[in-house]
């Protein structure tokens, strides 16, 4: 999330100095992030942002006390029309 907060802030720099003011610009760290995020949702078309909202509620789970934990996903669950497999790496 740093590193994520520190390209927004130089994306928003004066010359060649990250400034207070670009860092304030982009929203902070989690500002950042969730901006970044909603341009990618929503340059999706309808089809993947349904397919992007059940992925990521699956990644997520909300504990009794509501602590938020993550939740590792088994690539070889996810439907193969949706998530081809990955070519096999090159050698």
């Amino acid at each position: 999330m740093l590193s994520h907060a520190l390209l927004t802030t130089w994306q928003h720099r004066t010359g060649d100095t990250l400034t207070l003011a670009g860092y304030r610009k982009t929203g902070g760290i989690t500002g950042a992030v969730a901006a970044t995020a909603e341009q990618v949702y929503t340059a999706l078309d309808p089809t993947a942002q349904n397919i992007a909202r059940r992925l990521l509620l699956h990644m997520v789970r909300v504990e009794e006390t509501g602590a938020e934990t993550r939740r590792p996903i088994d690539i070889s669950t996810l439907p193969p029309a949706h998530f081809p497999p990955a070519p096999p790496p090159h050698r």
